[in-house]
């Protein structure tokens, strides 16, 4: 045991410097050490996905996302899971 506690005395507790706390405080802007996208840019993509899944997809159509989802309990996600088994 002493010698394990030695080690890490010397050093060798230190052999990654720079800890998770110190790298997120670096990057103030965004904790996850990435540029945050605009509000506008996900709402877009959003509609795009959501257009694309109700046309090539969905038989019962999403209006809005995640609502419709979860006022259905997930029938959509189901026939999703569904079309990819059969098709891929």
């Amino acid at each position: 045991m002493e010698k394990q506690d030695e080690g890490l005395s010397q050093g060798e507790g230190e052999k990654y410097p720079l800890s998770v706390q110190q790298s997120n405080a670096e990057s103030q802007n965004n904790r996850l050490g990435h540029a945050q996208i605009p509000q506008r840019a996900l709402a877009a993509s959003c509609r795009g996905l959501m257009n694309w899944i109700n046309q090539f997809i969905l038989s019962q159509v999403i209006s809005s996302f995640p609502a419709d989802v979860i006022s259905s309990n997930g029938a959509q996600l189901y026939e999703a899971i569904n079309y990819y088994a059969v098709h891929l």
